[in-house]
């Protein structure tokens, strides 16, 4: 009987029941979503490669992209350089103001989209891990991965909302 007339592995030629855990392969196809075949590719040396959408969209692409933890960080950190930025430096300059603004944002710009997708990874790991660990059926890796637009734009315009009322509780009256 020749020995390539059946799959050396029956089990990876069948799709993963949705009540059952998916395959390790599998599972980080299903928690990424559409975007799998990219991000499996970026991530072959280690997922240190720049992430251009990071780059463009900075917080809100972590948030789209479900990374809650590190899109935190960062608008945390973007709140309290504000507030120190009016509270130790009231009298600086609106153009010096400008330009620290911009260093700062390209700076955050070139932190998401440098190590972006190496975040993401690990992201991904973790989060598979985890369901997998409580032999979470299929459904659960695209429910908890994938993305989320709601989330990103929700999520952009309420740190703006609150980064604008820091900012009129901040500054002295007549500004």
């Amino acid at each position: 009987m020749d020995d390539n007339a059946f799959p050396r592995n029956i089990h990876s030629t069948l799709p993963a029941a949705a009540d059952q855990p998916p395959r390790a392969d599998d599972a980080i196809r299903q928690f990424v979503g559409k975007k799998a075949d990219y991000y499996l590719g970026k991530w072959v040396d280690g997922g240190n490669s720049f992430n251009v959408a990071g780059f463009f969209l900075g917080p809100a692409w972590l948030l789209y992209r479900k990374m809650y933890r590190p899109a935190g960080l960062i608008l945390a950190a973007l709140l309290i350089e504000t507030m120190l930025e009016i509270i130790l430096f009231p009298d600086m300059s609106e153009s010096t103001s400008t330009a620290l603004s911009r260093a700062i944002g390209l700076g955050v710009a070139g932190l998401i989209g440098t190590f972006g997708n190496g975040w993401y990874k690990t992201h991904v790991e973790k989060a598979v891990s985890d369901l997998q660990a409580i032999h979470a059926p299929a459904e659960s890796y695209v429910r908890q991965g994938g993305t989320s637009w709601a989330v990103a734009i929700l999520g952009s315009l309420g740190f703006l909302l609150l980064l604008f009322l820091v900012i009129a509780a901040l500054l002295p009256e007549g500004y």
